[in-house]
């Protein structure tokens, strides 16, 4: 048995992915691994999973690794918490590695060969050893824009989404790329990729050939939509719609992005924001099919699906 971790608030889309099931937030339990899950960001070996009342039960329970582990191999212990309690995360890889050096076990936090996971999630414990970290990390994004998104959340958009590998997908806010490469992973052929933005453009041009896809962004303002593509010509618009403080008239923007999209959309719009509030009242010919509330750390964004109507 096996444990992935995801992002909070695509619990449901990572266990489909993965053929497993949610357990907590957050967590998801199942028994084949499958080869570059992408809204994963790491997966361990499940040991054991109990359930706690103190950092001695904590302490006790994680002896159970010592079936898994071997007194040759060096080993370091990484342990995440959410949730209120009376100790912190350094306290318990501490007890625990005290524990596992008593009896005989190399533990290295600089020269390690082994991660053992210590996932605690308000009052249950999840012991493991990690197999695979930092998966949102991908390999071909060299170039970021502060106003992006996780490799993670981008492929769930295009989970979301769920177009056809025959449909055209567009991106009018691609900024370093990460949501048309993404689309790219999942074998859709009909990518186009367009920001204001000529550095944004030119960053996410790396990454898309770092990436060895054929996408070739351009630059272009969104008032351009319906001069570049024919009417109902993209079958999904997929965006980012962040917006900051330094944004001017972000209203304007997003009445012109629905303008546009009205235009040259066949079938669905979906967006991730920080701002739902200024996007919910805007479209007109569209309904809103889908609203998910997603969280990485103290930032909350929101999924919006609109389907064009009839």
């Amino acid at each position: 048995m096996f444990i992935a971790k995801t992002i909070n608030g695509l619990e449901d889309i990572a266990a489909k992915e993965v053929k497993g099931k949610i357990i907590l937030p957050q967590t998801i339990a199942f028994s084949k691994p499958k080869k570059n899950p992408r809204a994963v960001n790491t997966i361990f070996e499940l040991v054991k999973h109990t359930t706690f009342s103190s950092i001695q039960e904590i302490t006790t329970a994680a002896e159970s690794l010592t079936k898994k582990l071997k007194r040759k191999e060096i080993y370091d212990i990484r342990c995440s918490r959410k949730g209120e309690h009376p100790f912190k995360s350094v306290d318990v890889a501490t007890e625990v590695g005290a524990m596992l050096r008593e009896k005989g076990y190399i533990i290295d936090y600089k020269n390690s060969q082994k991660t053992i996971m210590i996932d605690i999630v308000n009052n249950h414990c999840i012991l493991g050893i990690l197999k695979q970290q930092e998966m949102c990390k991908r390999p071909y994004r060299v170039k970021y824009n502060n106003k992006s998104i996780s490799a993670c959340i981008a492929a769930a958009l295009i989970m979301i989404a769920n177009p056809k590998k025959t449909d055209s997908i567009l991106d009018p806010l691609c900024k370093d790329g990460i949501i048309p490469v993404e689309a790219a992973m999942f074998k859709i052929k009909k990518i186009h990729a367009l920001d204001p933005l000529k550095n944004n453009v030119r960053n996410a041009l790396i990454n898309c050939k770092y990436a060895k896809t054929k996408i070739v962004p351009q630059c272009y303002e969104i008032n351009w939509l319906d001069t570049l593509f024919k009417k109902e010509s993209i079958d999904h618009i997929i965006t980012n719609i962040l917006i900051s403080k330094h944004d001017k008239e972000p209203e304007k923007i997003i009445k012109e992005f629905f303008h546009q999209a009205e235009f040259i959309t066949k079938d669905a719009v979906t967006i991730i924001t920080n701002k739902p509030e200024l996007i919910k009242n805007t479209p007109t010919i569209f309904t809103l099919t889908e609203e998910r509330k997603i969280s990485v750390g103290e930032m909350q964004y929101t999924i919006l699906k609109y389907k064009k109507n009839p």
